[in-house]
């Protein structure tokens, strides 16, 4: 009987750690099922180099154009979110903020960015949750990216690539060869997909413990047999 609280203890320190072992393992992947992406054909984006710092008053527009889309049509409704890559420079901590916007001949919506809380050579995902998709097939839309405050030194840069065919950035009102590295996608409502995907994590969890509790349990009887 003395072995009983133990052991219970024994199978709850198992079940936790794995708990969360599993969920540190796996947020990331579950996370990837809020997006969807937008464009079917593969990224490939040659010759990419970082743009000009985003300084107060730096402004870069560009046409954002959904290609060979394969989404469903009860999917055209989601909210679209743009990944943009970003660079700091070493990881520098900069300073200032950003405003990304998508607009038409009116403003659809801004998101505002902080620039310290930009990360190196990574995707940024800036969702806009009051335009649907298919606002981008029914009219022509750009996204512009606004210094507001960042000073040279303490800015971050945007990311050009010089992939053909692509939809041109201007900046600060004057046209370039170049585009921006970007990625579109639509924000899925994966909530109960992610609830049973934790739940199973828990599940695999408790099995595990189980297990480890049985050995747990079949040595403690051995030892007793002795």
């Amino acid at each position: 009987m003395k072995a009983l609280p133990s052991l219970r203890l024994h199978f709850f320190l198992v079940a936790l750690i794995m708990m969360a072992a599993f969920t540190i393992f796996s947020k990331p992947y579950i996370d990837q099922f809020d997006y969807k992406p937008a464009n079917t054909l593969p990224a490939n984006w040659p010759g990419m180099q970082p743009s000009p710092e985003i300084v107060a008053g730096s402004v870069f527009l560009q046409m954002i154009t959904p290609v060979e889309s394969e989404l469903r049509p009860n999917e055209l409704h989601f909210p679209v979110c743009v990944d943009l890559q970003f660079v700091n420079y070493a990881n520098r901590k900069n300073r200032g903020s950003i405003l990304v916007t998508l607009l038409t001949d009116k403003t659809l919506q801004s998101v505002s960015l902080q620039a310290q809380d930009v990360e190196d050579n990574k995707l940024r995902s800036i969702c806009f949750d009051q335009v649907p998709f298919n606002t981008l097939q029914e009219q022509t839309v750009y996204l512009e990216i606004k210094g507001i405050d960042s000073a040279p030194g303490s800015a971050v840069s945007a990311v050009f690539s010089s992939k053909p065919g692509s939809p041109t950035v201007m900046v600060n009102g004057t046209a370039t060869t170049q585009t921006l590295v970007l990625h579109l996608n639509i924000a899925k409502d994966a909530g109960w997909f992610k609830i049973f995907s934790y739940v199973f994590l828990l599940f695999s969890a408790v099995l595990i413990a189980l297990f480890s509790l049985t050995l747990r349990f079949s040595e403690h009887a051995e030892q007793k047999n002795v």
